[in-house]
């Protein structure tokens, strides 16, 4: 009897083997991220590079614009058309959707057909493509809001996933998607690999609340019967033009046989069973399958490409291509300073009894704009940088003019606005701390063709508080770009904050990370470091705004400048703490996030 049974059995396990298999080869997509951005050549090309003679390169900000949506943005919509059973995911900073509308409103109308029939997974996190990873929670939570309300305005609905300019990616922005109503980190995969070597071959992850994938990393999970080809992850612009970018416009056009060769090669996977699918969609299938997400390692905050780009330091002290023209303490302390003026400006609005919300709306939108990746990076050229400035200074300019009308309507001359407090009270400016002779370690300082002088000064405590200012002399020639200061560590673990949760600080091991260089920019969003032993290093951000180094086989830690203009004197100030984590927050948000401002 048991033999009778024993051949039945058999072709019914082969059979169910079978049908599993079949039901596992169902796992193929082919998934995209066309990252479109309409702020590649920021402010347009007036002065780039070359002599005045090219006169194509002299064009402005809204020619260079048309051209990227005409001739790279325009031929990812058609392909769509053509092919209705596709989805591509279109990530483009809010700023881009509303030039469509302003200027191209047949192709804003193809946009949110191919959004509302499910086409076009609409991916948007910013207003600006502002590199929010170096900044205080406030400026991207305006981001935010106004990227959610230019969207909604023009009928266009966001998908749930998220990726960044220049990929910008880091641990906190799971909390603030939860918040926000997002779920799906596309986290790049050269960060990762850069961190922690190649990935796993999991389809998916765990990222907080939310879930993550690993964007550009091809997954064959036999496992669970998982494959992921990837067929686009670039500057979205470029497939159309072949790979030739917006700063070379007589070349910058669509090249049809670019776009056939694309879609060739999508149609190709498509013909072997591939889904061509949204990233969420692709996300979605894997919670419905059953398939568990797995957990990352611990993730730091950077960008996409940091083998190319060192970490985030070609945003934050170092130089590119066109090195001569750049000033990234410059571009990013006056952020900062526009930052902070802001915050004062709100304050005092609201204690005269003012209302200026429409008016300090516009001044936040300058200072995103001015936060822009392109003022200080990758390579940046002379007239991005000063449209960054621009940007940042008329921020300022409409905070102040709210203070000076703040400070008529309260009848006061000299007042101190404390932000956090929300006060406005009668009084005037002072540096804090009483000069002493030395402070509490000795700092390292090193500088190509300049000089310095230190002073310390002693805050009142408890906790123990000194201000370290540092004066630079101007430099000898133009080689004199180079500023070093290194702070001594006690400890191996990564302390600081993450990107856009200011009120908590975080602690990694060291151990946990194979950095690929052997060390590590830190990009500092409200300043804060910690050294070890309750030490706590604050950079004053409104005139010291650049990158922390890490590295293997030291616990030190340097802020770097190699942008530095050679002509100028420099003052840069750091604040020494010891105490604990919250007095160390509160130390950098009175300085940087909330501050007391005399004006």
């Amino acid at each position: 009897m048991k033999k009778k049974l024993l051949i039945p059995m058999l072709l019914i396990l082969i059979l169910v083997l079978i049908a599993g298999a079949a039901e596992a080869q169902d796992f193929k997509y082919a998934l995209s991220i066309f990252h479109c951005n309409i702020q590649y050549v920021i402010g347009g090309l007036y002065g780039f590079v070359f002599p005045p003679e090219f006169v194509n390169w002299d064009l402005g900000p809204d020619q260079t614009e048309n051209m990227i949506i005409v001739q790279g943005f325009k031929p990812i919509l058609d392909i769509l058309q053509d092919h209705p059973d596709w989805t591509f995911t279109v990530e483009m900073q809010a700023y881009y959707a509303e030039v469509i509308a302003a200027r191209y409103p047949d192709i804003l109308q193809e946009l949110k057909d191919l959004v509302d029939g499910g086409q076009v997974e609409l991916v948007s996190f910013h207003y600006s493509d502002q590199m929010f990873i170096g900044f205080p929670y406030q400026d991207w939570k305006h981001s935010i809001d106004l990227t959610k309300k230019t969207f909604a305005d023009l009928g266009l609905t966001l998908s749930g996933v998220v990726f960044c300019q220049e990929g910008e990616g880091a641990e906190g922005m799971a909390t603030r998607m939860a918040e926000e109503g997002y779920d799906v980190m596309a986290w790049p995969v050269n960060l990762w690999r850069y961190l922690h070597g190649e990935p796993s071959e999991d389809p998916y992850y765990n990222f907080g609340d939310v879930h993550m994938i690993i964007a550009a990393k091809s997954i064959h999970d036999t496992v669970h019967g998982v494959d992921v080809s990837w067929t686009y992850m670039d500057d979205g612009e470029l497939m159309a033009a072949g790979g030739i970018d917006p700063y070379f416009p007589w070349f910058f056009n669509t090249k049809p046989k670019a776009v056939a060769e694309y879609v060739a090669g999508v149609q190709a996977l498509a013909d072997q069973g591939y889904k061509v699918s949204s990233i969420g969609g692709y996300v979605q299938d894997m919670i419905d399958a059953g398939i568990p997400a797995a957990d990352p390692p611990p993730l730091l905050d950077g960008t996409w490409q940091p083998d190319s780009t060192d970490g985030t330091s070609r945003w934050f002290g170092h130089r590119g291509l066109w090195g001569k023209d750049e000033r990234d303490n410059h571009v990013r302390s006056l952020n900062m300073m526009a930052h902070r003026e802001i915050v004062a400006a709100e304050t005092a609005a609201q204690v005269a009894g003012l209302d200026r919300a429409d008016v300090l709306a516009e001044a936040w939108r300058q200072l995103i704009i001015g936060e822009t990746s392109d003022g200080t990076g990758i390579n940046c050229f002379k007239g991005e940088v000063e449209f960054t400035i621009a940007s940042s200074a008329e921020a300022f300019r409409i905070a102040h003019d709210v203070i000076d009308e703040a400070k008529q309507a309260l009848g006061l001359d000299h007042v101190l606005i404390d932000s956090a407090a929300g006060t406005v009270i009668p009084g005037d400016f002072a540096w804090p701390g009483a000069a002493v002779a030395q402070g509490p370690f000795d700092v390292k300082i090193k500088t190509t063709k300049r000089t310095w002088k230190t002073k310390w000064f002693r805050l009142e405590g408890p906790p123990e508080t000194y201000r370290l200012e540092i004066s630079f002399s101007a430099g000898a020639d133009n080689h004199a770009r180079e500023i070093y200061v290194t702070f001594p560590g006690n400890t191996s673990d990564i302390i600081t904050t993450t990107a856009l949760i200011d009120d908590e600080v975080r602690t990694w091991r060291r151990a946990d990370f194979t950095f690929l260089s052997g060390h590590w920019y830190l990009p500092g969003p409200i300043g804060l470091f910690g050294l070890g032993n309750d030490w706590w290093l604050v950079k004053d951000m409104a005139n010291v705004h650049v990158i922390a180094r890490i590295e293997d086989g030291s616990n030190d830690l340097r802020i770097e400048d190699e942008s530095a203009p050679w002509f100028e004197t420099i003052t840069w100030d750091f604040y020494l703490m010891h105490g604990t984590d919250a007095q160390a927050l509160a130390l950098a948000d009175s300085i940087n996030v909330h501050p007391t401002l005399a004006r």
